[in-house]
C-alpha cells in the first residue's frame, strides 16, 4: 500500500534523485526554480509517497509574493515513472492541499499543465490577471483555498531572498 507522508529529512537526498531523473539536469535553470533559490520550502506542506519504504514521489511548495500577500507555488510535483497513472501525483496534491487549507493558505500557483491540473481546480492565472516574470504564461495556474476569494491582480515576485536569483534567470536562455 503507498503511503502518503510529510517529507522528512531522511527523504532529502533521494527527492533530489528522483526530481533530477524527472525534470533533468537543468532543471535550475528554469525561473520557477529560481524562485526558490535560497528560500526555505514550506515544510509543513511538503509530503512523499512510499512504497514498501520505497520513495516513488514527492511534493513541495515555496512562499511567493503577490501585491503583498504571501502565496503558495506548488512544485515540483515528481513521480517515479513506473508509478505514473496510477493516482500517486493526485494522492499528493489532494494531501497537500488539505494541509494548506488547514494552515489557512489562501492561493497556490504552479507552472504547469492545464489538463492535468485543472482537476484540482487550477485555472490559467490570465484569468485574474497574474503573471510571472519569464515563464510561458498559458502555464501559469491558479487556484483559490477554502473559500478564499480570487487573488489579486498583478505579478507574482519572489520573496526577497530569492530575487537575485531572479534577475539571472532572466539572462539565461530558454
Amino acid at each position: 500500500m503507498v503511503a502518503i507522508l510529510p517529507t522528512a529529512p531522511a527523504h532529502s537526498a533521494r527527492i533530489q534523485d528522483l526530481l533530477d531523473r524527472s525534470f533533468g539536469p537543468n532543471r535550475h535553470a528554469k525561473t520557477s526554480y529560481r524562485f526558490r533559490d535560497g528560500v526555505d520550502e514550506v515544510a509543513s506542506l511538503a509530503r512523499v509517497a512510499l512504497y514498501e519504504g520505497r520513495l516513488i514521489g514527492s511534493i513541495q511548495y515555496w512562499p511567493m509574493l503577490l501585491e503583498g500577500e504571501t502565496v503558495l507555488l506548488l512544485g515540483p510535483l515528481a513521480v517515479e515513472p513506473d508509478w505514473a497513472n496510477r493516482g500517486i501525483g493526485r494522492a499528493l496534491v489532494a494531501a497537500s492541499l488539505a494541509a494548506a487549507a488547514a494552515e489557512d493558505w489562501r492561493h497556490v500557483f504552479l507552472v504547469g499543465d492545464f489538463d492535468y491540473y485543472r482537476r484540482f481546480g487550477f485555472l490559467p492565472a490570465s484569468n485574474w490577471g497574474v503573471s510571472m516574470p519569464n515563464e510561458q504564461q498559458h502555464r501559469l495556474l491558479a487556484r483559490c483555498i477554502g473559500d478564499a476569494l480570487p487573488p489579486a491582480a498583478g505579478t507574482l515576485q519572489p520573496t526577497a531572498s530569492s530575487s537575485a536569483s531572479i534577475s539571472a534567470a532572466a539572462a539565461l536562455p530558454r
